[in-house]
């Protein structure tokens, strides 16, 4: 071994001896503060996953509440051989069985809390829009003071009967 490794090898053992000198504790302020914002990359890449899933599976209960709204047909015009249209008035008759209340009613029976907007489109009798808004709770994020996130659930359901299209075609 030459001399020149020998002279930097004890030098290197005195200044780990000495415990680094001016520089002692820098180390550990910057893992501290690294530590931080890896546990806040880590939460949002969580949370930002969690409310993917979470936005999917509102669209998905939309979607199925507009289908259960259209399964209410207007009984009387589908018992005289008028047409088969979903039962969707203006104002809703008190008692009775509507789209509106039905895609409400399935949403409440899918655990979801929230209100939602039910609408049948002027010029679309057969179809049936459902909209609603309601919360994530984030899981990592509420150490940085993101308790929960809004997200938006939006579905439309279109009642085929025979020959039908789902546009209004023969």
């Amino acid at each position: 071994m030459s001399s020149r490794t020998r002279r930097t090898r004890s030098a290197l053992r005195r200044r780990i001896e000495r415990g680094g000198g001016s520089e002692r504790g820098t180390l550990s302020v910057f893992v501290a503060i690294a530590m931080v914002g890896m546990i806040a990359l880590v939460g949002i890449v969580i949370d930002a996953g969690g409310l993917l899933d979470a936005t999917v599976a509102a669209d998905e209960y939309a979607n199925e509440s507009a289908r259960a709204g259209t399964e209410v047909i207007n009984v009387d015009d589908a018992m005289t051989g008028t047409s088969i249209t979903v039962y969707c008035p203006r104002t809703q008759p008190p008692g009775a069985l509507t789209a509106q209340k039905e895609a409400a009613a399935f949403l409440k029976s899918a655990g979801v809390t929230a209100t939602p907007t039910v609408v049948c489109p002027t010029g679309q009798p057969n179809t049936v829009n459902v909209s609603f808004r309601t919360t994530y709770h984030t899981m990592l994020l509420s150490v940085f003071g993101i308790d929960t996130l809004t997200i938006r659930g939006s579905g439309t359901a279109t009642l085929v009967t025979g020959g039908q299209t789902p546009n209004g075609g023969q």
